[in-house]
């Protein structure tokens, strides 16, 4: 049997049995059928009642694990060995401390999907407002050292 037109074929992570499926659906439906998706849904809500993925930490632990490799390719410890490399402190500022309420952010080039480093939330932002330009942070150090920081030679103009 042929492929259906504007069709994916996809694996019941129940039974195993190959199925058909709109391209738009393909994240949508994991089971070829009711009774299948019915075992699945009564699996996870097992899960849920015996408390393997019910508490706030586990579901943030998971969450973060998935998207280091989804996002990044990385394991945890892979993480954490990039992180320790840095002594625990963010990659641009040297700060011990994540500032902010979001945590450490895992630096990337967003052209190569290389990680760059582990950074605090400012720095993290920062390098996000100004596009991960060298050259606006160029422009921005020398229009800092050229005020002195200070905005005196604005006010008497």
């Amino acid at each position: 049997m042929g492929r259906p037109s504007n069709k994916v074929e996809k694996s019941c992570a129940i039974c195993g049995t190959l199925f058909w499926v709109h391209p738009s659906d393909a994240k949508k439906y994991v089971s070829c059928s009711r009774e299948c998706g019915l075992i699945r849904r009564s699996r996870l809500k097992t899960r849920l009642t015996h408390g393997l993925s019910n508490t706030p930490e586990m579901r943030r632990s998971y969450v973060w694990r998935c998207k280091l490799r989804q996002k990044y390719n990385l394991t945890p410890e892979q993480w954490e060995a990039i992180f320790n490399a840095q002594e625990r402190r963010c990659a641009a500022c040297h700060s011990l401390d994540p500032r902010g309420g979001t945590g450490w952010h895992t630096d990337h080039d967003h052209k190569t999907k290389t990680v760059r480093g582990i950074l605090c939330s400012k720095c993290n932002l920062a390098l996000g407002l100004v596009d991960d330009s060298i050259e606006i942070l160029r422009g921005l150090i020398q229009y800092m050292e050229a005020t002195n920081g200070s905005t005196e030679d604005i006010k008497n103009t």
